[in-house]
């Protein structure tokens, strides 16, 4: 059976399905609190797709070509029993690799789970690395230890991740970034992006994150370390 193309004749191989439009953070760019408030009205649980009719679509869609799947919200640890989800897509014939984009808040509880599932990757979305940029870029109350304890436990369960960490991972300073935590602890698969990129003229990394190949890679001597005191 032909697969599905584009307008360029490019093939249909990836596939995101968004499993819930609720989330826990309030990031201004995204689900501002000012429109996404108490009254706000969500979709209710009746009107969210089943795990059966999403597997059903995967099953379809599969058939077509499509061989991986990145399971999205809002934030998709929301919805309850995830693991199912998961563990049912993995079993799809065709699918190869089962990927998920969270905040990371509630991924410590359910990394290893998660894994065990069939879950092949990760993708953290993590603005900041500074507990109130954290919590100023979210609108939240809730602490940036939560997420960096669900990238740990992905770690841990050897979840990878596919994009190292989506957003900043970073604190912007004027005109500098400084990164304050070890890339090592987070394995091979890691880099700084986003407006890094525009300021790595004058890129203000800690010490072992600089000496990261990966970091190194990305900017080269650009990548400079804080002098003592700084």
């Amino acid at each position: 059976m032909a697969g599905i193309v584009d307008e360029l004749g490019r093939p249909l191989l990836d596939l995101r399905v968004s499993v819930t439009d609720r989330c826990n953070l309030r990031c201004p760019y995204c689900m501002p609190r000012e429109v996404f408030g108490g009254d706000f009205r969500f979709m209710q649980r009746a009107e969210l797709l089943s795990f059966e009719e999403i597997a059903r679509l995967a099953r379809i869609l599969a058939a077509q070509g499509v061989s991986k799947i990145r399971l999205t919200g809002g934030e998709p640890l929301l919805r309850r029993d995830l693991e199912r989800l998961v563990e049912m897509l993995a079993a799809v014939q065709g699918i190869e690799d089962v990927a998920l984009t969270t905040n990371g808040t509630l991924l410590a509880s359910r990394a290893h789970a998660l894994a065990r599932a069939g879950l092949g990757r990760v993708t953290v979305s993590l603005d900041a690395l500074e507990e109130e940029a954290f919590r100023a870029m979210s609108d939240s109350r809730l602490s940036l230890a939560r997420v960096l304890e669900g990238i740990d436990a992905a770690g841990e369960a050897g979840l990878p991740f596919s994009d190292g960490l989506a957003g900043y991972a970073a604190r912007r300073a004027p005109r500098a970034i400084r990164v304050q935590r070890t890339a090592r602890t987070w394995g091979d698969i890691w880099h700084v992006d986003g407006v890094a990129k525009l300021l790595r003229d004058e890129l203000l990394l800690d010490r072992d994150v600089a000496d990261h190949k990966h970091v190194k890679w990305l900017y080269g001597d650009d990548a400079v370390t804080p002098e003592p005191g700084q």
